[in-house]
């Protein structure tokens, strides 16, 4: 046998008696010992949408993600570019106003490219990152920046590091989700402007996401679920809650498995609800 070491990824090549292996990097390791015990602590689904929300990984359990795509809510249950706002939110919650700016942002640069990192490098992730990366540029330049002009750049940068992304499903949905946040909310949410501010963000971002992504989606899939609309709405807001603890729960991993065990079920009544929601 032929061992290779320090490949991210795994696999065979057997010719009669030589097989070449490739072992898979640290934290290719690392991140399936935080999937690992995400599943070993919680019961399925549960398991499988705090994986799956915090890490992107695929749900263990096939009537899970057969139900996810019947409902429209597959998107959920990946590592999306919106995980990075919420890293960002959580690093901003725990350090702003108790370090310099400038130290400020490199444990905001750190975070970010270390949960990229554990999260597999997907097409929406480093979208994201690259986002945060140029608005950082333009703030440490004293540059104004159109969040349009931004999702561009970062759109244009990843197609020439990475050309083939131009027909990946995820990058595609992520841009134009993406776009629709950014320029259809606002004008939805004129239009819904008789609702309270606590639905009426949910739904114009909910709707203006759909909106985006619906002809995308009929593209690939031949086919739209009308009604992924309402599921969404009522199982948004769950989601920054069961990325949390996981972020939590396997950030404590690496000092007590136990710990993280008792953490990650601190996620039950989100999971309850959203698998309530689709009928699980």
């Amino acid at each position: 046998m032929i061992k290779v070491t320090g490949v991210y990824s795994e696999g065979f090549l057997q010719a009669d008696s030589v097989n070449f292996e490739k072992d898979p990097g640290a934290v290719a390791k690392i991140r399936s010992k935080l999937i690992e015990n995400i599943r070993s602590s919680l019961h399925e689904p549960h398991a499988s949408l705090v994986s799956g929300v915090f890490l992107g990984a695929r749900p263990s359990v096939e009537v899970f993600d057969e139900r996810l795509k019947e409902v429209g809510l597959s998107h959920v249950v990946v590592a999306s570019g919106g995980n990075i706002a919420l890293v960002l939110s959580v690093v901003n919650f725990v350090f702003v106003g108790k370090v310099k700016r400038k130290f400020l942002l490199l444990i905001i640069s750190v975070s970010i490219f270390a949960y990229m990192l554990f999260s597999g490098f997907g097409p929406p992730i480093v979208r994201a990152g690259v986002m945060v990366g140029l608005v950082f540029l333009a703030q440490i330049f004293g540059k104004p920046s159109s969040t349009l002009r931004v999702l561009f750049l970062a759109i244009v940068f990843c197609l020439i590091l990475f050309p083939h992304w131009i027909g990946d499903i995820s990058f595609l949905l992520s841009a134009s989700a993406t776009w629709g946040l950014i320029y259809l909310a606002p004008i939805i949410s004129k239009r819904m402007s008789a609702l309270p501010e606590f639905l009426r963000l949910p739904a114009s971002t909910t709707l203006s996401a759909q909106i985006a992504t619906a002809p995308i989606i009929i593209f690939y899939f031949k086919n739209f679920q009308p009604l992924s609309v309402i599921y969404n709405l009522l199982v948004v807001w769950v989601t920054p809650f069961i990325f949390i603890v996981g972020l939590f729960g396997s950030a404590t991993y690496f000092v007590s498995s136990q710990l993280s065990s008792a953490i990650y079920y601190l996620a039950l009544p989100f999971t309850s609800w959203f698998n309530f929601v689709i009928g699980l």
